[in-house]
């Protein structure tokens, strides 16, 4: 290693522990330090891996549309299917309903999802995770806020404007943008964010699974109730099955994005949607309870998935399926 690269490097780290301090100034405020660390993966690390891959793909990539259109199709599907099961057969008020119909179709994929599919499927690859993300981001806000709206106006009306200030200006959903706006303009980085980015795009993964580890160890201990394994079989095994058929059903899609986003849809239930359930004034221990569960139950679940799709155990196209039968 020259001199040159010594001195970026140490310059990148340099960046990083300012990041840190940042990060810990502004965000680390009456957290503790797994909070710190969740912190610093959601609005820094995963942010940066995110911004990495969309700015180096290709416009035209960016802007599947059919592909963004198909994925929203099968998180709405899943939605509803769990939406109805939870009025009819649960008996919850609607205002509960959507939250654990949230908890059932929008999983991990902006924390742990992006990361997972850049080591898995590499990095040119994860470009459809990105988008998968952004579109499940996108439909559970506006599935939960327009029903919530509809039956409780008054609330409802200030609490989806929070809700919707707080997608728009998520650090991950920002890294979306700030990536579209490279790719178009290609502007050359200096090599000491270069590194920087490079470090924290790498360790990623590691940091998402530690904080989201972290989180689910230091959650409360309230009581799991009825509606948690229904939750945990809705998002773990409907969901991934909904967007499969989706996108065999929609058709001409690359295979590895179908094996993408087939694995994101079945990653276990997102942990900020507990912050959802407060700003509608719903129970916020029905999705706690969610991710606690289907967490430990994706430990199984995920990896066993991925090992089927990486040995095309899982038919990608209606050929493939028409061939199993």
């Amino acid at each position: 290693m020259d001199l040159d690269n010594t001195v970026e490097l140490g310059a990148a780290l340099l960046i990083l522990v300012l990041l840190g301090f940042v990060t810990g100034q502004v965000l680390g405020r009456g957290r503790t330090a797994s909070g710190v660390l969740e912190a610093l993966v959601g609005h820094v690390a995963v942010p940066a891996l995110i911004f990495m891959i969309v700015s180096d793909a290709r416009i035209e990539d960016i802007g599947s549309i059919s592909f963004v259109l198909a994925a929203a199709f099968a998180f709405y599907l899943t939605f509803m299917v769990m939406f109805v099961v939870a009025v009819v057969a649960g008996r919850a008020p609607v205002s509960e309903a959507t939250i654990e119909a949230a908890a059932a179709s929008h999983g991990s994929a902006g924390l742990i999802g992006v990361p997972l599919a850049a080591i898995l499927f590499g990095f040119e690859a994860a470009l459809g995770a990105v988008l998968v993300f952004a579109t499940g981001v996108v439909v559970e806000a506006l599935s939960v806020g327009v029903i919530q709206v509809a039956v409780r106006p008054g609330l409802a009306r200030r609490a989806l404007w929070s809700l919707i200030r707080s997608v728009a200006l998520d650090p991950k959903m920002l890294a979306v943008g700030a990536g579209v706006v490279a790719a178009e303009f290609t502007p050359t980085l200096p090599a000491i964010a270069v590194n920087a980015l490079d470090i924290l795009g790498q360790g990623a993964l590691a940091m998402a699974f530690l904080a989201l580890g972290a989180r689910v160890g230091r959650g409360e201990r309230g009581r799991i109730g009825p509606e948690a394994p229904i939750i945990a079989l809705v998002k773990l095994v409907v969901s991934p099955a909904v967007m499969l058929a989706v996108l065999i059903g929609f058709g001409g899609f690359d295979r590895v994005w179908i094996s993408l986003a087939v694995l994101l849809a079945a990653l276990p239930s997102a942990p900020g949607l507990a912050a959802t359930a407060r700003r509608f004034e719903a129970d916020p221990a029905g999705p706690q309870a969610a991710v606690r569960v289907t967490t430990i139950v994706s430990l199984v679940t995920v990896p066993a998935l991925a090992l089927a799709l990486a040995h095309g155990a899982v038919p990608l196209s209606t050929s493939e399926l028409l061939a199993q039968w």
